[in-house]
């Protein structure tokens, strides 16, 4: 079954709002409604949608202040909008794109005109999706990139309030796995370790491979104990999960993690220093543990 997909249809005439969805009815699609701009924005606090049907004549708020309003939300502003209205002159039309619709379909729409409109930013969207995964993610693991890794960080590192807790990540003696079982098992391996790492790191981490056997990971820690516990919980997890061998071999590993908490860090990079100085004191004090520094 192909990938659900979920677009939700803005319009305050309820009649309008059934007639689009039933032209829409299809397995892959999942169809919600708002009947104003207010409603259609708490909804999209609530549920993440792929794709925006939206009338632009609305009360109080119109489809044109709606699409503003989302184009200045950076979590949203990526969501394309199809407006559907019953102007079609050329100031309106104009206006659609230039507060960031890509489509528009007049009404009163014919359905397979509809469909295809919207079939067609769907496949638009999956393609970005496509770009962005090669862009951003790492090939092997499929967790961020290096230079990805580091644009997030920038961002968590500027907007944090509260603290913030940096892990430099490494496996163990990992060049001697290579020369035991062969690049083909280590690759294997590294991609079972960002799996168990990535299992125990909330939500609003962000995790990435740096290079080579060596990770990193951000996340907010409100203190130093809450940190230690969740750079522990990695270390066991990894510690515990084990990779199969076709030939029935079992190979497991361990990782070394230095960890720094540093309100007094001046830029991301000087957070990073400080947990990848603790990395090497973990390394250097027999590997596959901890070490912590507070600011």
């Amino acid at each position: 079954m192909a990938e659900q997909r979920r677009v939700l249809i803005v319009d305050d005439d309820a009649q309008n709002i059934k007639v689009a969805a039933n032209a829409l009815n299809a397995p892959d699609l999942i169809i919600g409604f708002a009947k104003s701009g207010a409603d259609a924005l708490r909804r999209l606090e609530e549920t993440e949608f792929d794709l925006i049907l939206l009338d632009v004549m609305m009360p109080r708020m119109d489809g044109f202040q709606v699409c503003t309003k989302l184009k200045e939300d950076p979590e949203k502003s990526h969501i394309p909008v199809i407006f559907l209205t019953a102007r079609t002159d050329e100031e309106s039309i104009e206006r659609a794109y230039e507060v960031g619709g890509v489509d528009y379909v007049p009404k009163p729409f014919r359905t397979r005109e509809l469909i295809a409109r919207v079939r067609s930013q769907l496949r638009q969207l999956e393609l970005r999706r496509r770009l962005e995964q090669l862009a951003t993610r790492d090939s092997l693991t499929g967790v961020y990139n290096r230079r990805r890794f580091f644009e997030l960080g920038e961002a968590t590192f500027s907007r944090s309030k509260a603290g913030l807790a940096a892990f430099m990540i490494d496996i163990d003696h990992f060049k001697r796995i290579n020369d035991v079982f062969g690049h083909q098992i280590g690759d294997a391996l590294l991609k079972k370790t960002a799996d168990s790492i990535g299992r125990v790191l909330p939500e609003k981490a962000v995790f990435g491979r740096l290079g080579g056997e060596e990770f990193a990971a951000l996340m907010p820690a409100k203190d130093a104990d809450e940190a230690r516990h969740q750079a522990e919980a990695m270390r066991e997890e990894v510690a515990r999960t084990v990779l199969e061998t076709e030939d029935g071999r079992n190979i497991s590993c361990t990782v070394s993690i230095g960890l720094g908490i540093d309100r007094e860090a001046a830029s991301l990079d000087g957070l990073l220093k400080i947990a990848d100085d603790m990395l090497y004191r973990a390394k250097g004090a027999g590997r596959n543990r901890t070490m912590l520094r507070e600011s």
